[in-house]
């Protein structure tokens, strides 16, 4: 009789040793479920950040181009207005001339 007694205690004794276990597994699931969770939203996070950053910078890529092209053109008009203003310069200098030839007995 002592015996079962002491089996029903030690099955007692596993039962309540197991049910601790399930739930020590149980929370340790709930937290990794949690840290899993957490890493899923600060992975996504960093991924709206990066996508959000690409575009700034393909804005800011557009923006120089844009500048680059600007650039180039007004370069150009300035050569020709340069080419302009010297050939201007040569007729000014032409013109003196026939007056002061003209000026001439």
């Amino acid at each position: 009789q002592q015996n079962l007694q002491n089996r029903e205690d030690m099955l007692q004794q596993l039962k309540q040793a197991l049910e601790s276990e399930r739930e020590e597994h149980a929370q340790a699931c709930k937290e990794s479920q949690r840290q899993l969770e957490k890493g899923n939203r600060a992975k996504q996070k960093a991924e709206e950040t990066c996508k959000d950053l690409q575009s700034r910078v393909d804005n800011l890529e557009r923006q120089l181009k844009d500048a680059d092209g600007e650039l180039a053109s007004l370069e150009a008009q300035e050569l020709k207005c340069q080419r302009r203003a010297e050939k201007l310069r040569q007729q000014a200098e032409e013109n003196r001339r026939k007056v002061v030839e003209a000026q001439r007995p």
